[in-house]
């Protein structure tokens, strides 16, 4: 149990440190991605600057180069100067166009033309009197694209674009990105084992603690048996010395069925203190799960009965398991002990096994008062008591479910229940079928009713 707990406390850390360094380097990477985009920008800008000052005074006076006219465009787009472009993007290069504040391109640089470049947007917002920046892509090549309008005091007389790849900011991103995967590594190789030795040294006062308290248990629960056997022969012996109508007889008679709930508990908290310690497993050998309902139910017709109850038993056939019988009987004890306590007079209990795809199922069902739905994940918690379904009037003490399910999970099977309050309660176990599929199916055919295993 502590060795899961401390698994599951060093991934829970490990979780936890990675997923903080997750959390900051991928708040980095968008940072450093900003910054550098905000950094190309910005020195695009300046360029575009520089060039508009430049060409402001030709603009301004018709002191310009002719027009590069759309046939001249289209003729370079599609001409021998295109893997030009291409190596100066890849490079690094920017890329220049002045446009009149017509929007006709007057120059490029080195005569470099795309279907995208100039941007058409760009020119737009410039020629509207805004600045504009953006990202664009030619030909897979990512780049980014600075729009300036040109001025000569108040008069819009030209736009400048200036472009150039962003190759080398992606190179720079993707080295920062392998150093957070990296990263990211690194803290789980270190958060791992890291959180494993600190689990490991957090949870030993609690394995200590834990140990001592299982051990007085044990213990406790050992030496507390030998005294209630004493008291309950003195008790019987001071009860047969008693007149027959004396009515200290039935005193001491209620003192003997405390002393007998005493006793049972004790020997619950023994059980569960061995199996708490492992040392509470027994040999594993083949048994009649059918015949064990059987006998197990017959000697709790009477409670039944005096606690005018109708119980009955479908459980016909042969279901071969493998388990320890006097465990499986008392798990069967249990489930019918716990439908008596809690069904009132006039009800019924049926208890059924079967089998179905290779498991046999025993269930114990009663018209009793049901148990909450809240309440239903935690009945087999030790010392759980619902308001509702599990008064203390009945005389239980809430260990009998949990005692059940450890015998039925230390046999490799699975318990459970269904129930709605008011309407009953059916509790159920399921253990696997130990003969030949052939034999199985067998003895299922002789089962008065198939049972299918819970979902």
């Amino acid at each position: 149990m502590f060795a899961s707990v401390g698994r599951r406390l060093a991934l829970l850390n490990a979780l936890v440190v990675v997923g903080i360094i997750a959390l900051v380097t991928t708040a980095s990477f968008a940072l450093v991605r900003q910054t550098l985009t905000r950094e190309l920008d910005r020195e695009l800008a300046d360029r575009a600057v520089t060039l508009a000052d430049r060409w402001a005074s030709d603009l301004a006076t018709g002191r310009h180069p002719a027009l590069v006219t759309a046939a001249n465009q289209a003729e370079r787009r599609d001409g021998t100067d295109r893997h030009v472009g291409d190596e100066l993007l890849e490079g690094g290069d920017t890329l220049v166009y002045i446009l009149d504040n017509q929007g006709q391109t007057l120059q490029a640089t080195r005569d470099v033309f795309y279907p995208d470049l100039p941007s058409a947007s760009g020119v737009h917002a410039a020629l509207d009197g805004a600045s504009d920046a953006r990202a664009a892509t030619i030909d897979g090549v990512p780049l980014r694209v600075v729009t300036l309008p040109i001025r000569v005091g108040d008069r819009l007389v030209g736009v400048v674009q200036v472009a150039r790849g962003t190759q080398q900011v992606t190179n720079q991103l993707r080295l920062i990105a392998w150093a957070s995967v990296a990263t990211v590594g690194l803290g789980i190789l270190i958060a791992v084992p890291a959180g494993l030795f600190l689990a490991g040294r957090a949870m030993r006062p609690i394995r200590t603690a834990f140990g001592r308290q299982r051990a007085f248990v044990a213990d406790a629960s050992h030496e507390l048996r030998t005294p209630l056997a004493v008291i309950r022969a003195n008790t019987e012996l001071a009860q047969r010395l008693l007149p027959p109508k004396s009515e200290v007889r039935d005193e001491l008679e209620s003192v003997i069925g405390e002393i007998d709930q005493m006793s049972r508990l004790v020997d619950d908290l023994l059980f569960l203190a061995r199996v708490d310690a492992g040392a509470a497993r027994r040999g594993q050998e083949q048994l009649d799960l059918a015949a064990i309902v059987r006998g197990a139910t017959e000697p709790m017709r009477g409670l039944a009965e005096k606690a005018g109850l109708t119980l009955t038993v479908d459980a016909a056939g042969a279901l071969p398991v493998r388990g320890d019988a006097d465990q499986m009987r008392r798990v069967v004890r249990i489930l019918i002990d716990n439908a008596i306590r809690y069904t009132p007079a006039g009800g019924s209990i049926a208890v059924r096994a079967g089998s179905a795809e290779g498991r046999a199922t025993v269930r114990v069902r009663d018209t009793g008062v049901g148990i909450a739905p809240e309440d239903q994940e935690r009945v087999f918690e030790r010392f759980f008591r619902s308001d509702a379904a599990r008064s203390r009037a009945t005389g239980g003490v809430g260990l009998g479910l949990p005692i059940a399910r450890t015998i039925v999970q230390e046999a490799g099977g699975r318990i459970g229940l269904t129930s709605q309050p008011g309407h009953g309660t059916e509790f159920w176990f399921t253990l696997p079928l130990a003969a030949a599929p052939a034999l199985a199916e067998a003895a299922s055919r002789s089962s008065v009713e198939q049972i299918a295993e819970p979902r």
